[in-house]
């Protein structure tokens, strides 16, 4: 993928507002893997807020753990997605309080951010064609040495390893 391109592109006809949030959070990636965090987390607000205006009446919290919740009990969020969303929102949150991220962590919810973009565009648009293509990683502005990609693979493994437990 080069520099200018992203992988959130078809995301711009359906909330400009997530499309840009998604953006920075792709070019954040590599160099500041906590700002990626952050964004994909305003990301997920944004989507359960406009899902929430679509798609439910009454009184919603605002808190976004207790709003996932509610889409998710009331069947508007599938639990796949809803859990997706919840990671991407606990990794979020661990970011802004000042717990580090590891660029397999963010590159990892980046991943889960884009395979919820296709599902969140035919919510937000009933009937859309949306086309989503292969996710693409972001290349690192440098090439990684031999022991940060070794690193990187060995907390990637970890991760999923985790994940498969949950």
């Amino acid at each position: 993928m080069r520099s200018h391109e992203t992988n959130f592109e078809f995301l711009e006809r359906f909330d400009p507002r997530v499309a840009e949030l998604a953006k920075q959070a792709e070019e954040y990636v590599h160099s500041d893997p906590d700002s990626c965090m952050f964004k994909l987390r305003l990301m997920v607000e944004t989507m359960a807020k406009k899902l929430t205006s679509l798609q439910m009446r009454g009184d919603i919290s605002k808190d976004l753990g207790a709003m996932l919740g509610a889409l998710e009990r009331s069947g508007v969020v599938p639990r796949r997605q809803a859990d997706t969303m919840h990671a991407i929102r606990r990794d979020g949150n661990a970011a802004v309080h000042g717990n580090p991220t590891p660029v397999p962590t963010a590159m990892r919810r980046l991943r889960e951010a884009y395979s919820i973009s296709g599902w969140f565009c035919k919510m937000v648009k009933r009937g859309s064609k949306v086309t989503v293509t292969e996710f693409h990683p972001p290349h690192p502005p440098a090439p990684l040495d031999i022991t940060t990609e070794t690193l990187h693979l060995r907390i990637d493994e970890l991760e999923e390893s985790i994940e498969q437990r949950r």
